[in-house]
């Protein structure tokens, strides 16, 4: 996920009330092996990644780190991969809900955020927790 820190720096700045998520995308590597990437692209994009975790995590007010682990703050949520590999990890129903969405459909669910939410609003099962408190947070409980 892309954090536009103008937006958010606007916002705030005229008393909108902004709370940030992102991914800290720390399983690019075995995603990008399995895409048999060199390793200097590797290499590069791990570079990349850091940089950007550690401006994000600098800009937030947050302990930088290279690749942080899941966190959350009063000012932002991270994931310590990305969001998919967090809802496929801990909430099977999403998935499924994908799948359902995407042969309702033939959208490829890829990064699409209507269908996203589409399957979101569809998914059973219980919410994971972090999702959970990132929502408390973003009601500023």
């Amino acid at each position: 996920m892309e954090i536009n820190t103008l937006a958010h720096a606007i916002l705030k700045s005229i008393g909108v009330p902004v709370y940030a998520l992102f991914d800290a995308d720390g399983g690019f590597e075995a995603r990008a092996k399995a895409k048999n990437k060199k390793q200097d692209d590797i290499d590069r994009e791990r570079n990349n990644h850091a940089v950007e975790n550690c401006r994000l995590m600098r800009y937030f007010g947050l302990p930088e780190e290279d690749f942080p682990s899941a966190t959350i703050s009063d000012v932002a949520a991270i994931f310590d991969d990305h969001l998919e590999a967090f809802l496929s990890a801990n909430w099977g129903e999403w998935i499924t809900a994908c799948n359902s969405v995407e042969a309702d459909t033939g959208i490829n669910l890829s990064k699409n955020q209507l269908a996203y939410r589409t399957a979101t609003l569809r998914s059973g099962g219980v919410v994971p927790e972090m999702l959970k408190q990132i929502l408390v947070k973003v009601e500023g409980k």
